[in-house]
């Protein structure tokens, strides 16, 4: 029982802390965005593909497709939103599925 209830405060404070850091790196992010286009008056582009590089992940094949030319399309497209919205929906999303998780009873 008191392992139960460790995991569920433990998920409210992970969706807590992500909330609030994704809050955060969207301010920054767009922040940094404004200053860049003040300063230079051209728009400085941070696509989520961005972020992904970042974090070692190759999206070559996705740019390439020899098949599911559809699907490809479809990545390319999430891809392309901006990062300062993606980072944070995608951290949130995780956040909640790990909390469904823990609520659910399957982590004792």
């Amino acid at each position: 029982m008191a392992t139960e209830d460790f995991w569920d405060k433990s998920a409210d404070a992970v969706l807590a802390i992500t909330f609030t850091a994704g809050f955060a790196f969207f301010v920054i992010v767009l922040g940094w965005q404004t200053v860049h286009w003040l300063k230079t008056s051209e728009w400085q582009q941070l696509p989520f593909l961005v972020a992904l590089e970042f974090a070692g992940v190759n999206a070559e094949s996705i740019y390439a497709p020899k098949s599911w030319l559809g699907l490809a399309k479809t990545a390319q497209f999430i891809l392309e939103l901006p990062m300062s919205i993606m980072v944070p929906v995608c951290a949130a999303s995780i956040a909640i599925a790990w909390k469904a998780f823990v609520s659910s009873g399957t982590v004792q």
